[in-house]
């Protein structure tokens, strides 16, 4: 992967990004900057050093899942981290932009600010969720495209 840098979402021209598919490239080009104003979630963009260009981007979002512990009898809930999106464009060559973009996404999801200890993510399509499985991402019974992994410290 050619050398990036890897900043919040602030004024980076975005309108020539193509992810591939539509929902991302709409959400980068026309959501991510009001989410990120609202404190909804946090979008942030690989940038190629270089040419400047956006290459990819990722976006995470704070969630709080309740559930009961068996074991102790009790409600419990947990911090995640919702990977709502991670794109990169489709002119970028090689097969390590999506893995440093995910390596990326989870030191941040690590953060002790965000104190985030799954992280999330629904794929859109059945390849999206094999490549998430083999960077250790369990399926959801319930919904294959639904993935989780712990976030070690």
């Amino acid at each position: 992967m050619a050398s990036h840098q890897f900043v919040a979402l602030n004024d980076q021209d975005v309108r020539f990004f193509d992810g591939g598919l539509p929902a991302p490239n709409a959400y980068l080009q026309k959501q991510a900057a009001a989410d990120m104003a609202r404190g909804r979630a946090l979008t942030v963009v690989a940038i190629e050093t270089r040419s400047g260009q956006v290459t990819g981007f990722y976006t995470l979002a704070p969630a709080v899942v309740q559930y009961h512990d068996p074991g102790s009898h009790a409600d419990r809930q947990v911090r995640v981290i919702v990977l709502k999106y991670l794109a990169y464009d489709v002119k970028v060559e090689g097969v390590d932009h999506g893995s440093a973009l995910l390596a990326d996404a989870q030191c941040r999801a690590r953060r002790p600010d965000v104190g985030a200890e799954i992280m999330v993510v629904e794929t859109q399509t059945e390849q999206h969720s094999k490549d998430f499985a083999r960077f250790g991402f369990a399926r959801d019974p319930a919904n294959p495209r639904r993935l989780f992994a712990r976030l070690g410290k």
